[in-house]
């Protein structure tokens, strides 16, 4: 025969405070990702030196904070394009002069690096949620 256990009111509570904080959670993902949703932004950024810039866009400050973009040296790859990224995660495409596109996926906020070859290697746009082939649909 079962046993009638009393219920913890603090317990339950508990229980919808994490439920709540799931589907909070869960909707803000959904937002995110409908944010996310391949927006192309058009920049300037020429190969220079080795220091950080500030991204001046304001629509992307919040995808990108700095950038350097600068020759990578000795290597199979003729550039650099190093990144500070506060965004949580998402995917990024960086198109070069020459209608090239590069995709970086980003994990978590950090710094991260594009190596790429081209011709005419000023990122002239950037694009941020989906992938290269998704943003040229558009």
């Amino acid at each position: 025969m079962g046993r009638l256990l009393k219920s913890d009111p603090a317990e339950s509570r508990m229980r919808l405070v994490q439920k709540h904080e799931v589907q909070k959670s869960a909707n803000l993902r959904k937002q995110d990702v409908e944010v996310m949703a391949c927006k192309k932004v058009s920049v300037n950024w020429s190969v220079g030196d080795d220091s950080w810039k500030k991204v001046s866009t304001e629509e992307l400050c919040n995808v990108i904070s700095d950038y350097k973009l600068h020759d990578n040296g000795l290597s199979v790859w003729s550039w650099r394009l190093d990144l500070r990224c506060p965004m949580p995660s998402g995917n990024l495409q960086f198109y070069d002069e020459s209608g090239d596109c590069y995709d970086l996926g980003i994990p978590s906020p950090g710094d991260f690096y594009l190596r790429y070859n081209s011709d005419r290697p000023t990122i002239v746009r950037v694009g941020y949620g989906g992938s290269c082939s998704d943003c040229k649909k558009k």
